[in-house]
């Protein structure tokens, strides 16, 4: 792909900034958007999820948390000897987790695959996954200039979010996005 005139484009897996840096950066997704198109805009907008504590952790769940290792085993139920669904080669992936047995989390993952992760796979980090490509701005409006352009499938770090945007950060740049945009986080949340 051929980034449009003034930008530059950062491969999948580059973990330093282009020398230059140019008024928008075309970020490309670990894997191709079309291997997850979610079923998760219509998720969000879902009514309110009830919030309740975990049998055993007494966080708040459903909760969203982000995978901790590159290599993470998704398994079919809460112990290494049910089969591995998935491998997600994913380090920071958001996922939520919705239910808890013993050191085991039942989550959902943005491609809306579910089973069980051992609770040492998870971080508290928030991170968010690009429903669409999107426009990072440099003030949360919609007027600011763009900083950045991420495709989507990219995992950002959620720095902070309002009613209907959110500050991101990829690959060293910030800027807001709208939430609309965004898996992660739930649409009422702000922090």
């Amino acid at each position: 792909m051929t980034p449009p005139e003034g930008c530059a484009y950062l491969p999948p897996m580059m973990t330093s900034a282009p020398r230059i840096l140019p008024r928008f950066l075309l970020v490309s997704a670990l894997l191709a958007a079309s291997s997850f198109a979610p079923p998760l805009a219509a998720q969000q907008e879902e009514e309110r999820v009830e919030i309740r504590p975990g049998r055993v952790s007494g966080r708040p769940t459903p909760r969203f948390e982000s995978l901790r290792n590159p290599d993470t085993n998704l398994r079919v139920g809460p112990g290494e000897s049910y089969k591995i669904l998935w491998v997600y080669h994913r380090r920071g992936m958001p996922v939520e987790v919705y239910d808890e047995y013993d050191v085991w989390r039942r989550v959902r993952a943005p491609d809306g695959e579910t089973g069980w992760l051992h609770h040492t796979q998870l971080s508290l980090a928030r991170t968010a996954f690009l429903l669409k490509e999107t426009e990072l701005r440099a003030a949360p409006d919609s007027v600011s200039p763009a900083t950045a352009r991420l495709e989507a499938g990219v995992t950002a770090t959620l720095v902070e979010c309002r009613a209907d945007l959110c500050l991101l950060e990829a690959a060293g740049l910030q800027g807001w996005a709208p939430k609309a945009a965004l898996w992660g986080l739930r649409p009422e949340e702000v922090f």
